[in-house]
């Protein structure tokens, strides 16, 4: 007996073998709670972050909105000073979006085009023949989710650099009102983006006050690079 108990035997090794087996086995039901988990968070939908684009404006006739006229019109991302992207962060989160005073962008020499054109600016023809330009930016509200074939109503913000500005900002069916935009999937990779006709946007001023524009005319196209 002394030495079976100094020294392990066969059975005394069996037996050791038999307690740790049942000391892992004790384990597997944590094990069993916490393999659904990542299995869950693998099986999560991808998200990807934002796609560089461009954004192509048609030069619009009367009240509208307008480009600076560098480069025919398109603002392309990373050039000039422009930051030009589609995000695909989440289903309910797919925003185009064009940045035209970025600090973080990056040529802002405007080398492609040639000119000292930075940093790029937006026209904006008001009903008394008024015409404001500036830098800014322009924000359609989802949409990434717009199905191919017929047009969909979006929501749509312009804001305007400038303290001296008529309008900071230009709502199109956004918080502070106005009627939404036209957005058709032209294909996989392109969006057109137009105004009602006889809508209307809100103009909210520096100072916060609002006043409506009837039938501001927008026309653009957005691809992704």
């Amino acid at each position: 007996m002394q030495r079976s108990a100094n020294i392990p035997g066969r059975h005394g090794t069996l037996g050791l073998a038999i307690l740790v087996a049942i000391a892992l086995a004790g384990c597997s039901p944590a094990d069993a709670v916490t393999a659904p988990d990542v299995i869950m968070v693998a099986a999560k939908p991808a998200t990807q972050g934002p796609v560089s684009a461009r954004f192509d404006f048609v030069d619009v006739a009367g009240t509208g909105l307008s480009s600076d006229g560098v480069g025919g019109g398109q603002y392309r991302d990373t050039v000039c000073g422009v930051t030009a992207r589609v995000f695909f962060l989440d289903p309910t989160y797919l925003d185009g979006n064009l940045q035209l005073d970025n600090s973080r962008a990056l040529d802002r020499k405007c080398v492609s085009f040639g000119i000292a054109a930075y940093p790029r600016k937006l026209s904006v023809r008001y009903p008394d023949g008024v015409t404001q330009t500036n830098t800014g930016g322009v924000n359609v509200a989802n949409m990434g989710t717009v199905a191919s074939g017929s047009p969909e109503l979006r929501s749509m913000g312009v804001r305007i650099a400038g303290t001296a500005a008529r309008c900071s900002s230009l709502s199109f069916g956004g918080n502070a009102g106005g009627s939404q935009v036209l957005v058709t999937r032209v294909s996989a990779t392109s969006w057109s983006v137009a105004s009602q006709t006889g809508g209307t946007a809100v103009c909210v001023s520096p100072s916060g006050a609002t006043s409506t524009i009837q039938d501001l005319a927008v026309a653009f196209t957005v691809t992704l690079n």
